[in-house]
């Protein structure tokens, strides 16, 4: 709405001042997307980045999620992030990367590909109870996927999110094929 959110309220977050595009170059749709004006601001520019932050009493920024990473489950909406945070607690478990999978009737399943630090599977009814005693019932994942190592993107290491997603959902499809009777 181009309004400040109180302190402790989730909101995305909006750039502006004197280093701000006018857009992307050769894209009209996506720039009319994230580059807008508001009426707080006549005549300037702002930018609608796409990430949700929330700011402390301080006026500190805190990272929670990317807003089209948003897991969309039950009439909630949850952060990848913070069901990442939750299952690296999980004795054993080394890295996690939560996503949604669609499912007409409820909007998307929690799914959570994770990698363990003996490289084997852990016990995904053991993970379901971490899950069931340390978050609300509509954020606890449906589908728990081992996999050895996450793929890293080419620039800096990090993980390759778009990766780590299609090679789960190969072995969740496999896995279904595989307990199909003939």
């Amino acid at each position: 709405k181009g309004e400040d959110c109180p302190a402790g309220v989730p909101g995305q977050l909006v750039h502006r001042g004197g280093c701000i595009a006018e857009g992307y170059w050769n894209a009209p749709e996506a720039s009319a997307e994230r580059f807008r004006q508001i009426d707080r601001f006549p005549g300037e520019t702002v930018v609608f980045s796409g990430d949700l932050v929330r700011r402390d009493g301080e006026g500190y920024l805190y990272f929670l999620a990317r807003m089209d990473s948003m897991i969309k489950t039950h009439g909630f909406r949850v952060s990848p992030t913070e069901i990442e945070e939750h299952a690296r607690r999980f004795e054993g478990l080394l890295d996690a990367v939560a996503f949604g999978i669609d499912n007409p009737e409820i909007g998307q399943e929690i799914a959570v590909a994770y990698t363990a630090t003996e490289r084997t599977p852990l016990e995904s009814d053991a993970l379901t109870e971490h899950f069931r005693v340390g978050m609300p019932h509509h954020m606890v994942p449906r589908w728990f996927i081992h996999l050895d190592a996450f793929p890293a993107t080419g620039s800096g290491g990090k993980v390759d999110r778009v990766m780590v997603h299609r090679l789960s959902m190969e072995k969740l499809a496999a896995l279904s094929s595989l307990e199909r009777p003939s």
